[in-house]
């Protein structure tokens, strides 16, 4: 837990952002592609389980992980991880990136976690990579993750109405776009 917590990428006063290391973490991004709760929340694609070597693979091919970055959120007080955040498709000519965060276990939402690791990964995607537009796609039966981001800047742009199918119903998919100068705006950026 010391060497980890010597050296986070990101730090916040609950949280830091740290490298996925796939060898030490492969197991637990698998248990969470099991967790079909879990990826319905933050996913519209179907759900693949996958085992620890997929992902162990995944993230040692070089053409999979081109264009992002994955930071494991993890908690300060016992280093245990918490969540993932991903900044993907990124397009540094235009400036942008998509986002993708989720907090696994159901115990630790709604704890001021995903808000810390949002507000640091914001910050980096805005003030050091110096990127213009964050894009995030929520499903439409996830209003909660809907709730979250508009309290944090996000503004809905697009209604795909009825894009999505699950468990026989149709649902929209959201898509949501937060600007550099609409974040800084806002108190410092938090």
């Amino acid at each position: 837990m010391e060497d980890r917590l010597a050296h986070p990428l990101f730090q916040g006063e609950r949280v830091y952002l740290a490298a996925v290391e796939p060898e030490a973490d492969a197991a637990t991004l698998a248990g969470w592609t099991h967790d079909s709760g879990f990826m319905r929340l933050v996913d519209a694609a179907p759900l693949r389980p996958l085992t620890a070597g997929q992902v162990q693979k995944r993230y040692h091919d070089r053409d999979a992980t081109a264009g992002r970055f994955d930071l494991l959120i993890r908690a300060r007080s016992d280093d245990r991880v918490l969540g993932l955040v991903r900044l993907d498709r990124i397009q540094w000519r235009h400036g942008t990136a998509e986002l993708w965060l989720g907090i696994a276990d159901p115990a630790d939402r709604r704890q001021g976690f995903g808000r810390e690791a949002l507000a640091l990964s914001v910050n980096y995607a805005f003030g050091e990579l110096n990127l213009h537009r964050l894009a995030a796609v929520v499903p439409g039966d996830n209003a909660g993750a809907l709730a979250f981001l508009q309290r944090m800047g996000f503004q809905v742009e697009v209604t795909r109405r009825e894009a999505m199918q699950r468990d026989g119903r149709r649902y929209d998919l959201l898509h949501l776009g937060l600007l550099a100068c609409e974040w800084t705006g806002r108190e410092g950026g938090r």
